[in-house]
C-alpha cells in the first residue's frame, strides 16, 4: 500500500476512535438511568448514581452561603415597621378584642368598649414593640424549621429523573459538550500522524 494510504488511515481511525470514546464517556455520564449489566457488568450513569450525594451538596451550599433568613431580616427594622403601621395594628387588636369580647360574661364586655378598648389595645401594642427582639429571634428560630429549605431542595433534586439533569445540561453546555467530543477526535488524529511518523522512521 502507498504511503498517502497510511498518512489517511492511521489519523482517521485513531480520530474516530477519539470520538467515539470521548462521546461514550458523555453518554456515561446520565446512562443508563437505572442500574443494568452489560457482558455481566453492573454499570449506572454517573449523575443518576450519585443523585443524592450531588442533591445533599447542592442542598448545602444553598442553605449554608445563598440563603439565610436572617440575612433578611437584616434588611427590615422591626421597631420601625410597627411604628409605621401603628395605628393598623392597633386597630387589628380592637378588632380581636370585639371577637373575644362575644364570649366574656356581659361585665366584661362592659369593659372593653369605647376609651378602654383604645387603651387597652395601645397597651398591648406597646408590650409587644417592647418584646420585638426576643419576638423576631423566635421568628427566625422557628422559620428557619418550617421553612426546611434544605429537605426542600433534596426532595427536588433527588426526585428529578436522570433524564431531566441530562437535558438540562445538554441545554446549558451543548456546544462545550460536542467540542469536548471533537477534541478526542482531533487528538486521535494528531497521534495517528505521530504514529505514522513513527512506524515510518522504524
Amino acid at each position: 500500500m502507498s504511503q498517502g494510504f497510511f498518512i489517511l488511515i492511521f489519523p482517521l481511525i485513531l480520530g474516530f476512535i477519539g470520538l467515539f470514546t470521548n462521546g461514550l464517556a458523555l453518554v456515561m455520564l446520565f446512562r443508563p438511568f437505572e442500574r443494568k449489566r452489560y457482558l455481566g457488568i453492573p454499570w449506572q450513569g454517573i449523575v443518576p448514581r450519585n443523585m443524592p450525594r450531588f442533591a445533599k451538596m447542592i442542598a448545602n451550599v444553598i442553605e449554608n452561603e445563598m440563603i439565610h433568613l436572617s440575612d433578611i431580616a437584616g434588611f427590615i427594622d422591626p421597631a420601625v415597621l410597627l411604628e409605621n403601621n401603628q395605628e393598623a395594628f392597633i386597630a387589628g387588636i380592637e378588632e380581636n378584642l370585639d371577637q373575644y369580647a362575644k364570649s366574656m360574661p356581659e361585665k366584661y364586655r362592659a369593659m372593653l368598649t369605647g376609651d378602654n378598648k383604645r387603651a387597652f389595645a395601645e397597651e398591648l401594642f406597646k408590650q409587644i414593640k417592647e418584646q420585638t427582639p426576643e419576638i423576631t429571634e423566635a421568628f427566625l428560630s422557628h422559620a428557619m424549621q418550617k421553612v426546611g429549605v434544605r429537605d426542600h431542595i433534596l426532595h427536588n433534586i433527588t426526585s428529578a429523573s436522570g433524564n431531566v439533569l441530562e437535558t438540562l445540561m445538554f441545554r446549558l453546555a451543548k456546544g462545550e459538550l460536542y467540542i469536548i467530543v471533537g477534541y478526542g477526535g482531533i487528538f486521535g488524529a494528531l497521534l495517528g500522524f505521530v504514529q505514522f511518523a513513527v512506524f515510518s522512521l522504524g
